[in-house]
């Protein structure tokens, strides 16, 4: 759809140069000024993945894409072998990206990142490509990062009482891979609810569930996983195949879930599918009175 009104568009796109599936959107836009962003390889980089990838294939030749080195997915420096079609040099380029600190440079300037992830760093850099583009300040950049409000359920945190529940959306292996790495990275003792849904809006295929690296939770850390929703018991089901030792039970309601969750001291996150993330809001915010 997007293709479809390219051709005749002769303004601006800023586009992620490191994704094939968006830097393919420039071989229709001949007469656009294109500006590209992305991530420069980092200690975070890899060389090979295992990840489920939404961009194996070149979109001119239909060629297998090589890559230098993955970001996350389908994300990093590509080329194809046959043909032109490769990552393009890059306008903004991050660099010395730091997940731990939520930092990274460009220009030699230091910036923060407001919120967690990999996929974060990509936000902060197309804002940064667009305050480039508009000639806006660093002194700009870093105060809507400072002030970037929190997401509803993207790493959504609430507390109360020393109890901490975190909210996160997932609905699809690439953004659910970057969720769980996250939650991998957090220290913390843990319990994890996990709301899979299966209506229209999430996708009525959840064969996805078995995409994504759910194996990433299971560490001795993470001490019970609640599943619910509409497929609850297909994503217990998944856990189960994925080896998962801890305690692993499932509720038929979320408030049922929380409630099971409710008398443990460990750290809590609640992973939605997207109809089951405002309710899941809404029965956190219940169960812990706020």
């Amino acid at each position: 759809s997007i293709e479809k009104v390219l051709p005749n568009y002769d303004q601006t796109l800023i586009l992620n140069g490191n994704d094939p599936n968006v830097v393919r959107l420039a071989l229709k836009a001949p007469k656009a000024n294109v500006v590209y962003f992305g991530l420069g390889r980092n200690k975070y980089s890899q060389e090979t993945t295992n990840e489920a990838s939404e961009g194996k294939f070149c979109p001119v030749c239909g060629n297998r894409l090589e890559y230098s080195y993955y970001q996350y997915s389908h994300i990093g420096s590509f080329h194809c072998a046959k043909c032109h079609f490769r990552t393009p040099i890059l306008n903004v380029e991050l660099h010395d990206i730091d997940l731990e600190d939520h930092t990274f440079y460009f220009h030699q300037e230091k910036f923060k990142d407001p919120y967690q992830g990999m996929y974060s760093m990509y936000n902060c850099a197309a804002i940064i490509a667009v305050a480039e583009v508009f000639c806006i300040g660093f002194d700009v950049v870093r105060q809507v990062f400072a002030n970037a409000p929190q997401p509803k359920g993207r790493n959504e945190t609430f507390i109360k009482d020393g109890r901490e529940v975190v909210l996160n959306l997932i609905k699809n292996p690439t953004g659910a891979n970057e969720v769980m790495k996250v939650i991998e990275h957090d220290p913390a003792d843990r319990s994890i609810v996990i709301v899979l849904n299966d209506k229209e809006q999430d996708g009525t295929d959840i064969s996805w569930i078995y995409d994504t690296y759910f194996e990433k939770l299971m560490s001795k850390n993470t001490k019970k996983i609640v599943t619910t929703g509409t497929r609850g018991t297909d994503m217990a089901l998944r856990l189960y195949y994925g080896g998962y030792q801890g305690v692993l039970e499932t509720k038929e309601t979320i408030e049922e879930a929380l409630q099971e969750i409710g008398n443990d001291h460990d750290k809590l996150y609640v992973i939605a599918t997207y109809t089951a993330l405002l309710p899941s809001r809404n029965a956190i915010k219940k169960e812990m009175g706020l």
